[in-house]
């Protein structure tokens, strides 16, 4: 009947709107992180690669919320400077954002070196655009603003990689939600920004 059904409809709604306030306190975390710079590790120049780990694990938090699931990423009982930067779904995840793709991969290739056992329960977050021009490279093609050399390179550290880790490129490095760029400090407002619209976008199509 009617009552029965706008009952239901308002539940619906306070779920929402739950799920949503959830969503938005987890993208708040963000803002407080990066509001006190000089507690963030690292200088001017390297302070984004922590700034990029809080915002991926708030920002798959904050989706997990709006899909009424229980948050899957956690920085719990992980040290700062341990292997491992947090956990998604229980797996270790380390993230590199480093300026290029090949750059991102040295790194990963150096972290693999230094823990080699890491790939056991552990996998790699390289920045987004990062992940699909090393994608693209390994199609045969040449992305944009590289040169054939770069991509030769590019290719040459995969093979290196997948070589030392048994493991296939794409498995062991995964993209993270974010592009190098929107992780630096004079994108934040911007990209935080967009974030809120993604969430109220995405709260308001469920209704």
């Amino acid at each position: 009947d009617l009552k029965a059904i706008q009952e239901d409809t308002l539940q619906k709604l306070n779920e929402e709107k739950e799920a949503l306030g959830k969503s938005l306190e987890s993208l708040q975390n963000i803002r407080d992180f990066i509001s006190e710079p000089e507690h963030i590790l690292g200088s001017e120049l390297t302070k984004h690669g922590e700034i990029a780990e809080v915002m991926e694990v708030n920002f798959r938090n904050a989706k997990d919320h709006l899909a009424h699931k229980t948050p899957s990423a956690t920085f719990e009982g992980i040290g700062r400077t341990a292997p491992e930067d947090y956990l998604v779904d229980e797996l270790e995840y380390q993230s590199k954002f480093i300026q290029n793709a090949n750059d991102s991969l040295r790194h990963v290739i150096h972290h693999l070196q230094t823990y080699p056992d890491f790939t056991e329960a552990g996998r790699y977050h390289i920045p987004k655009d990062q992940f699909f021009e090393i994608m693209e490279v390994l199609r045969g093609e040449v992305p944009e603003g590289f040169t054939p050399a770069t991509a030769h390179t590019c290719r040459k550290l995969v093979h290196e990689l997948e070589a030392s880790s048994g493991h296939d490129f794409s498995e062991l490095v995964q993209p993270a939600n974010f592009r190098y760029q929107e992780v630096q400090q004079h994108s934040l407002p911007n990209t935080l920004g967009k974030m809120e619209e993604e969430c109220q976008q995405s709260a308001d199509d469920q209704i």
